[in-house]
């Protein structure tokens, strides 16, 4: 038997474990992205009658990529089949699913069942409130859906669930805004602008001051159509599916990036893919594991 191909045990289960996890592959930003938790985001897949269209799909994040078993199903009722959803958010308390229409759509948030996919418009009494939406959040702090649009000067709104009711929290003031995330760790709003720029206001919609990204984020990335999210102290960006800029050739995959919401900061996390449930991670180390023991007895 060659024994000079033979690796120890332990450094043979921690490389399986390693590949198994699939960590980020640059040390730095494996450290950054470590200590962010999970959180709900948009997941685009190829249709399953048409490889070449890419459907949304609501799921449960890493920054690596969508967990496996955390997909939701349908997001909209078929009355707005036309359209796809574009932004998500989340009350933890039922918890309670939401998803957002885009700036060209004209239709409002929608509630929908995680277990059935049926959706549920919620009622906008101001059309105002439907012009240009750019963003979806839910304030965990003072329960209540967040709604950023562009329509006149732009505005923030509120949606209360238990009392059923809308408020403009306050105008815009023609600040032209994408991807609002609301931030439980800061108390505070976070959307981006298209001079590459993240925007901070209070839970009243007061502007709390702006923040230069450093790097600047890249240009193919359109930040109508990708998502802002608050997760811990962190904010992760989702873009939509882009060309890779060295081969245009290959499938269009969505990036991430995470952003400082102090320094502005952007770390470039790569493609996102898909990631194994931690459980069947560790059931699948374990049994790799167990493998190749058995095989390093066989041969001794």
């Amino acid at each position: 038997m060659d024994t000079t191909r033979r690796l120890p045990l332990p450094v043979v289960l921690l490389m399986a474990l390693l590949a198994l996890v699939d960590l980020p592959r640059p040390a730095v930003a494996a450290s950054v992205a470590a200590d962010v938790p999970p959180f709900y985001g948009l997941y685009f897949e190829p249709s399953a009658t048409n490889p070449s269209q890419l459907v949304p799909r609501v799921a449960r994040f890493t920054t690596r990529g969508p967990i496996a078993g955390t997909f939701l199903p349908g997001a909209a009722p078929s009355a707005m089949a036309r359209n796809s959803p574009e932004f998500v958010a989340v009350d933890p308390r039922g918890p309670t699913y939401y998803t957002g229409f885009g700036w060209h759509s004209g239709v409002g948030p929608v509630r929908f069942d995680p277990a059935t996919g049926t959706g549920t418009p919620i009622e906008v009494p101001n059309p105002d409130t439907l012009s240009w939406p750019t963003g979806l959040a839910f304030d965990t702090t003072r329960n209540r859906l967040i709604l950023s649009n562009l329509g006149g000067a732009g505005a923030l709104w509120a949606y209360s669930p238990e009392q059923d009711t809308w408020s403009m929290l306050s105008s815009l003031n023609n600040v032209d805004m994408w991807g609002t995330t609301y931030s439980a760790a800061e108390d505070k709003l976070y959307a981006l602008t298209s001079a590459s720029q993240l925007v901070r206001y209070t839970p009243e919609g007061r502007p709390a001051g702006t923040i230069k990204l450093d790097p600047l984020l890249p240009s193919g990335l359109n930040l109508r159509e990708s998502q802002l999210i608050a997760a811990g102290d962190q904010l992760v960006l989702l873009s939509q599916p882009v060309a890779d800029p060295l081969d245009p050739r290959l499938p269009a995959v969505q990036r991430s990036f995470l952003i400082d919401p102090h320094s502005g900061a952007v770390t470039s996390l790569g493609p996102i893919h898909l990631v194994p449930e931690p459980a069947t991670a560790a059931l699948g180390a374990t049994a790799c594991g167990a493998l190749l023991l058995r095989r390093r007895r066989r041969t001794a």
